[in-house]
């Protein structure tokens, strides 16, 4: 159990309306499902569009929608890690992943940023990748060299199916961080 009191959990994606429901906002549409199982309402601020949670036990979750873009994420990450005053072991992104297929989830503790720029971007803006990561798969294109316009395109109903799934085991394991740590969190959705 965290003896943390205040966590910031971020979602990355693109803020504009026409990446609404792509690949590359799977972490968006994960928060956005938390904050309307949890009854709270994300409002923007100059970097983030950011909802807040409050738990028994005095725990307070800050859920963050960077508006800076995938590729400069890092700046709203950081910004609300200093304005907040959380140390980075308390901060969990939730981001899309080509290397797991659709709707998978894992859990890990920093590690490489795997070519993902929205987590080189977090990387570098906070001097270090010592931070929980919930990935969720988005599976790879059919062709190589396609990766621009598949992270970027939306979903096929077929897909869309799974990705719902995949958001809820997000937010299931952003929760099991928060209440039961890395190890126990691991086991429950990396195992195979």
């Amino acid at each position: 159990m965290s003896e943390n009191r205040i966590w910031l959990v971020a979602g990355l994606g693109n803020p504009e309306p026409r990446y609404e429901m792509t690949r590359h906002n799977a972490g968006f549409m994960a928060l956005d499902l938390m904050a309307k199982q949890e009854g709270a309402d994300f409002r923007n601020s100059r970097l983030s569009s950011v909802a807040k949670i409050c738990r028994e036990g005095g725990i307070k979750i800050f859920l963050n929608k960077p508006l800076t873009y995938m590729n400069s994420s890092g700046a709203s990450v950081q910004s609300m890690l200093s304005y907040y005053d959380i140390d980075p072991c308390r901060l969990i992104v939730v981001h899309d992943d080509m290397d797991l297929e659709v709707g998978r989830v894992k859990v890990k503790m920093g590690g490489s940023a795997a070519g993902h720029n929205g987590i080189k971007s977090i990387d570098s803006s906070l001097q270090t990748p010592s931070y929980y990561r919930v990935r969720i798969g988005i599976g790879r294109p059919g062709r190589p060299g396609g990766y621009i316009p598949w992270v970027l395109g939306k979903f096929s109903p077929e897909e869309r199916e799974k990705m719902e799934e995949g958001e809820k085991k997000a937010i299931e394991a952003v929760n099991s961080i928060i209440s039961e740590g890395l190890s126990k969190t691991q086991e429950k959705f990396n195992a195979r």
